[in-house]
Formats: structure tokens, sequence, C-alpha cells
């Protein structure tokens, strides 16, 4: 990855009783440990819900579902949810072939619908 648009990017905002993580950039089996630690991090800090916004993700392949998948059931087992909001286009082509759109609750948020 030579350019900064293709570099994993997270950042993680944490309000209490609901988190959000902010990925973009690829998520591929190179760097999907950088994922799965901040997936990791919010799931052990107990605070509550979490959304992943996906937006800014320019390739995701199936390690990435898995991390995803795998953080929706730990937070499962605590009675917390996770969610997919936002999802590029290539998140959305994936998560509908996957079958995953589902599970993971994946939408846009109300406050990027864009009706013209």
């Amino acid at each position: 990855m030579s350019e900064l648009t293709d570099q994993l990017r997270l950042f993680i905002t944490n309000t209490g009783p609901h988190a959000r993580l902010e990925v973009g950039g690829e998520i591929d089996a190179g760097n999907v440990h950088t994922l799965r630690d901040h997936l990791g991090l919010v799931v052990d800090a107990g605070t509550g819900d979490l959304d992943v916004d996906m937006a800014n993700v320019t390739f995701c392949d199936s390690s990435g579902l898995a991390a995803l998948v795998a953080a929706h059931r730990q937070l499962a087992l605590h009675g917390r949810s996770m969610r997919v909001v936002n999802p590029s286009s290539q998140v959305k082509r994936l998560l509908r072939l996957s079958g995953l759109g589902e599970l993971l609750h994946a939408h846009a948020a109300p406050s990027s619908t864009n009706h013209a």
C-alpha cells in the first residue's frame, strides 16, 4: 500500500453507552490484525453497543468480514450489539454476496442518506 488512501485508518469514539469505530482504506489479510485489535478494545471496554462506520473503506476481503462477525458474536454474548453503518459500495457488495448484511445490521446512517 503506497498511497495514504489505501492504508487502513481507524478511529474510535466512545460516548458512554455507545461507541463508534470509523474505518477507512483497505482491509485485507495483511492488516486485519489492526482492525481486530481496535474491535477488541471496544469489546473489552464493556461500554455498550458499537457502530462500525465503513463509509471510507475502499477494499475489504473475507478476513475483514470474519473480524466483524467475531466482534459481533463477542458483543452479543454480553447483551451488546454491533452494526455496520454507512457501508461503502464495496462493503455493501461484499455483505450482499456473503449474506452477512442482516447479521451485521448493515445500513446507511440516517444523517448520510441523500434523497435527490
